[in-house]
Order: C-alpha cells, then sequence, then structure tokens
C-alpha cells in the first residue's frame, strides 16, 4: 500500500535530571500530499494526531521519533495504544534511525568520508547536522514559556523554527530515499523504531538508589583513593599533585617483560590491559590498576548514583551500533563495575546501590545461552549444522558450556552435569574456561585475542598453549563450524576482505565487514534482534490492563536481559515475572524457529549480579537474597 506521508514533530519545555519527557508547547507538521503544514498547539495537536494514527494510509515520520512520542503520550495517554498499533503497522519511521541504517549499510557508521579528500570526521546524527542551515539555538530554549500562549501570538521566529523541523525532516527523507533507490522500504526500520520508543520510555521511567548505600560507597572510595594515592607516591608512581609519572610507568612495564602494545603514535600502552600483564611481575602496578579504577569510580559513578536518590537516573540507550544490539552512557548500565572479590573490591557495590521504587521488586530475566543458541540458528540456515540444533531440541536446557568442559575434563557430558551440582571446583574452573571458548570462538576469535578476551570478561588466564588447546577441544565439540568459517573466510576473501551481509530475519544490512565481525555478525545480530522484540513486546504489555505486567515497568536492558519493576505483592511479583519469561522465549523464538528458548527471572529488593530464582513455601517466585 502507497501511504501518504507526514512530517511532524514537537516543540517542549527543557528536559532536566529526572525529567525526560518535558511538557509539550506544540506540534508542527507538513503534509506534501496536501500542500498543508503549520505550527498547532497542543490541544488542536491531540485531535490532529488522534485522525492520523487511525488512518492505516498514513505514514508518520519523525527525527529522534521516540522523544516526540513520549512526549504526545505524556501529555494525552489516550493516544498511547494507538502509537503501539502504528508502530506495529510499520507507520512510523525515525529519519535518525534511518540515516543509521544507511550508514551501517555503507559501512561507515559514526564517520564521515569526504570523497575528495578522503578525510574522516565523526559524524552528528542531530537534524541540525545532517540538514546544515537550521538555526538550532536562537529560539530552541524558550518553548517552555508559550505552553499556555496561543500560536496566534507567538512571535514569527518561534513558529518558523518549529515549522523547519518538520520541513527538515521532509527533506533528509527524500534524501535517505534516493540513497536506498528502492521501493520497497529500508530493512528494519520499523523494528529499530520500535525498539527506539521502548528504550526511551524505559529510559524516561528511569531507575532508582538506595542512600545508605550510596553514601558509604562514596565513603569507601574517597578513602581508597587517599590510601592508595600516598601509596602510589611512596613508590614514584604519582607525582605529589596527584598527576602519574607517564615516563616512569612506560618503563616499568617494558622492564615488567610483558608483551607490549603500543599506541597510534608508537608509544608503549599503558591501557589497564597492558598495565595488567605487567603487573605479573611488577606488583606495584596492581597498586595503580586499583588506584585507576576507584578513582574512576569515585568521579564517573557517584554522581550518577547520588542523583537516584532523590531523581531517577535517565540513563541514554543508543538504539543502534553497527552489530545491531545497543549501547549505554550516562552512566553505562549495561557494563557496571563487577568487581572479581566481593569481599574485598568496592565495584560490585555500584550495581547493589540500585534499588527498585517503594512497593515493587527487580524481576531480572536474562536469556540462557542466547548467543549459542542463535549460533545454532546460523549454523542450521548457513551449513546445515546439527549438533547445537538436535542438542536444544533434544533438551531445551541442554548447557553447551558443560558439555565442552566435560570434553576438555575427559568425562561425560552426563558425569559434567553431576560435577556442575556437586560444584566441583575444578570443573567449575573448565566450565568458566569453556564459556569464553563457545562465546569467543563462534566469531572467529584467535588464541591471542582469546587471551585477552577471556582474562578480561571471564576471569580466566590463559597461556597461549591453553588457548589453543581451549580452541581445538570448542571445534571438536562443535564439527560443522569450521565449515561455516571457511564459509565465512571465503566470502570474504572473495570480496577483498570487505563484505556486505544481509542479516536473517530482519533483513538489516551491514557494509564493509571484515573476518571476524561477519563471522560474528550473523548470530550476534540474531540475538540483539530478538531480545529487541522482546522488548518491544515486555513493553507492550506493562501497558496493557489485561496483561499480568500491566503496571511494570521495563527500568533496564542488557543485550540479553530486560530488568523490570514489579509489584511487590507475592503473588502479582510472580506472576509477573512469569509472564515476562514467557513474552522474552515467544519474541526470540521467532528469530530462532528450529532452537528452542529459555529465560530465566529472578525478583530481587536491589540488583545483585548473581541472583537466582527463589521459591516461597507456596512454590512462587519471591525476591533472592544473598547468602
Amino acid at each position: 500500500m502507497k501511504r501518504r506521508t507526514i512530517y511532524w514533530d514537537t516543540e517542549t519545555a527543557l528536559i532536566r535530571a529526572g525529567l525526560l519527557i518535558p511538557p509539550m508547547t506544540c506540534m508542527s507538521f507538513a503534509d506534501p500530499a496536501t500542500g498543508k503544514g503549520g505550527v498547532v498547539d497542543r490541544h488542536d495537536a491531540h485531535a490532529m494526531m488522534r485522525d492520523w494514527l487511525r488512518d492505516p494510509t498514513i505514514r508518520l515520520v519523525g527525527h529522534n521519533l521516540a522523544f516526540d512520542v513520549a512526549v504526545m503520550c505524556a501529555e494525552f495517554p489516550d493516544l498511547l495504544p494507538l502509537f503501539f498499533a502504528a508502530y506495529d503497522d510499520g507507520r512510523l519511521e525515525d529519519t535518525m534511525l534511518n540515516e543509521q541504517l544507511l550508514d551501517i549499510a555503507e559501512g561507515h557508521f559514526r564517520w564521515d568520508v569526504d570523497p575528495l579528500t578522503d578525510k574522516i570526521t565523526r559524524k552528528n546524527y542531530s537534524l541540525g547536522a545532517l540538514i546544515p542551515g537550521l538555526d538550532k539555538q536562537t529560539y530552541r530554549y524558550g518553548y517552555g514559556k508559550l505552553r499556555d500562549v496561543s500560536v496566534t501570538s507567538w512571535e514569527t521566529g518561534y513558529l518558523r523554527y518549529a515549522l523547519d523541523d518538520a520541513i527538515a525532516t521532509m527533506k533528509l527523507d527524500e534524501q535517505q530515499a534516493k540513497r536506498w533507490g528502492k521501493e520497497e522500504p529500508l530493512p528494519d526500520t520499523t523494528a529499530q523504531a520500535r525498539a527506539a520508543f521502548a528504550l526511551h520510555l524505559m529510559s524516561a521511567w528511569g531507575m532508582r538508589t538506595d542512600e545508605p548505600k550510596t553514601l558509604w560507597l562514596e565513603k569507601q572510595l574517597e578513602e581508597s583513593v587517599r590510601q592508595l594515592s600516598a601509596e602510589l607516591v611512596s613508590r614514584g608512581l604519582l607525582r605529589e599533585n596527584g598527576s602519574r609519572d607517564m615516563g616512569l610507568i612506560r618503563a616499568r612495564i617494558e622492564q615488567s617483560g610483558a608483551i607490549l602494545t603500543y599506541t597510534p603514535t608508537g608509544q608503549i600502552s599503558t591501557s589497564s590491559e597492558a598495565l595488567k600483564a605487567a603487573a605479573d611481575t611488577d606488583p606495584d602496578l596492581d597498586f595503580l590498576i586499583l588506584y585507576a579504577e576507584h578513582l574512576k569510580l569515585l568521579t564517573t559513578y557517584i554522581p550518577a548514583l547520588k542523583q537516584g536518590i532523590d531523581v531517577p537516573i535517565n540513563a541514554r540507550f543508543n538504539t543502534l551500533v553497527e552489530t545491531g544490539r545497543t549501547s549505554c552512557s550516562a552512566p553505562n548500565l549495561q557494563n557496571l563495575p563487577r568487581g572479581k572479590k566481593v569481599d574485598t573490591d568496592l565495584a560490585h557495590h555500584v550495581r547493589e546501590a540500585f534499588v527498585p521504587r517503594k512497593g515493587f521488586l527487580y524481576s531480572a530475566c536474562d536469556y540462557d545461552t542466547l548467543e549459542i543458541r542463535t549460533l545454532g540458528q546460523v549454523l542450521w540456515e548457513t551449513v546445515g549444522g546439527r549438533t547445537l540444533r538436535d542438542a536444544y531440541q533434544a533438551d531445551p536446557d541442554f548447557d553447551p558450556h558443560t558439555r565442552l568442559a566435560a570434553q576438555i575434563a575427559g568425562v561425560s557430558y552426563e558425569d559434567g552435569i553431576r560435577l556442575k551440582k556437586s560444584k566441583d571446583k575444578t570443573f567449575a574452573d573448565y566450565r568458566q574456561m569453556s564459556k569464553a571458548g563457545n562465546f569467543g570462538y563462534g566469531g572467529g576469535m584467535g588464541a591471542n585475542k582469546m587471551r585477552v578476551y577471556a582474562a578480561k570478561g571471564y576471569g580466566v588466564e590463559l597461556t597461549l598453549a591453553q588457548a589453543k588447546k581451549l580452541r581445538d577441544d570448542w571445534m571438536r565439540s562443535l564439527p560443522e563450524i569450521s565449515r561455516y568459517l571457511e564459509q565465512i573466510g571465503a566470502m570474504v576473501e572473495a570480496h577483498q576482505g570487505k563484505l556486505t551481509i544481509k542479516q536473517l530475519r530482519s533483513g538489516r544490512i551491514r557494509g564493509n565487514v571484515g573476518y571476524t565481525d561477519c563471522a560474528n555478525g550473523y548470530f550476534q545480530g540474531l540475538a540483539s534482534d530478538g531480545a529487541k522484540a522482546a522488548l518491544w513486546d515486555v513493553t507492550k504489555a506493562c501497558h496493557n490492563p489485561s496483561s499480568k505486567l500491566y503496571g511494570s515497568r521495563p527500568v533496564c536492558f542488557i543485550h540479553d536481559e530486560i530488568i523490570c519493576e514489579v509489584p511487590a505483592d507475592p503473588q502479582t511479583a510472580h506472576d509477573a515475572a512469569i509472564e515476562q519469561e514467557q513474552i522474552m522465549c515467544r519474541a526470540m523464538e521467532r528469530f530462532t524457529p528450529e532452537i528452542p528458548i529459555r529465560a530465566s527471572p529472578a525478583l530481587m529488593r536491589r540488583w545483585y549480579k548473581g541472583a537466582d530464582r527463589a521459591f516461597d513455601a507456596a512454590g512462587r517466585l519471591t525476591a533472592w537474597e544473598p547468602k
């Protein structure tokens, strides 16, 4: 169906900490099919938007659309079901996301390359940056004072500014259509627009923190930084003014005998990985590593945690990176400091400072071995590989990490399951090593990179020989993987190292892809697409009065995990967590039709990394507590 496109935008009061969806002042629109356009106050905007959303022949396009949809729904809650339906019908598009999808397809996401000079510059995806000439400063910050002033009495500049945004969005959409150059819509635009709205609602709801825990952690970090600073000054690695003696630090790294890495300017790298490698023979550097970690916690995370005591922390989730995954900042909730030793490290307390609102619990539900399952689906579709497909179909709770660990230990899979249940220490170490192998080698990683990957991500220290043996064991456990990697290698070679791939199911295109990105891209992209679909379905359920998730809210999205706040009533919390699990599994299985999906919900009174299922006397899920 050929749809009539209407371009629209809202103007609002200013956002501030704890308020990511500010009060609406007006709406601007441009309707090229009818030649109409203009600026209307929020009351007229309500009626117009309601009519547009009810018309299946209308396509609505905005720039950073999720923000404007959220503003409109906050002002007029009756529009929310209509917006959900329009998103599901593929009638809402975001030119910011479409620009990103096109850049990913062309292989230069976040970067612009001048065709004449080959100069590379960082790309800004704001409307003002993409359509030069817009005045984004003079009137931008004044709309809050006009909320209850009729648009007929506005200064002309305010009207022009608002209308220019709708017109600029129209121009950008036309430019993007020419870049795409095909009749069918840009692949994956609808799914990414849905995900962006779900993520924005989640960001706006935000997360809260616990005052006693936050202030205790701040005090502990201040004392630790003070003591470590004095220690480093005495050892000559830190000057009295607090600056680091980089020349001496580089010399100590070089003298340690560790394998050296270098910066783009040719200097010896002083990254945390380089320091950790050198600290094996120079323990003084351990003090520097811990100092840097605690200083970052104190300066980066403590301010955010203190905000969350009074108003929600509105972390910003970016809908797209090259792989199709999301990213997060201010703060990065997807990669919070973890700490390796719970009894001595302060890092893990950052996570535990987050608490649900009063009267709620966290329901954290993450997929079980998700990227191994999506790898199984990819292997089946690309090279006819049956090993993972058959294993999961025979037992949806099949544990690939235990299988690989059992192979390393020289025992049967059944014996491996028994060793895991008995918490055998040696087998637990093998299983942790297997996690690194299963998740790392599937993307074509080499043995040297595996050593860094295993140490950083899983706390597993491997020699080069051990990393190579792990790869051999992993290859034997999954015979068809060699055919898959050979096929990837041939594809990349045929395209001179820079391949364009099309993602399974979503059809999203990624250009300029090398060997490891290609090997990773298919199954990691499939996992991220399914997880975003799950977030969308969970978000809709939280706003659906007939759902057991009604009244709950997603508060964090961590690639293969969704954390919701659910009412703390025992039966309601149990029902909500089970509904979340079922919705997530159904959504992902649309992307892995050959592989059954499992997810595991856990209820918590604060955000614990190691939380597991816990049950009350009635057999209901209840809040897990650390022992």
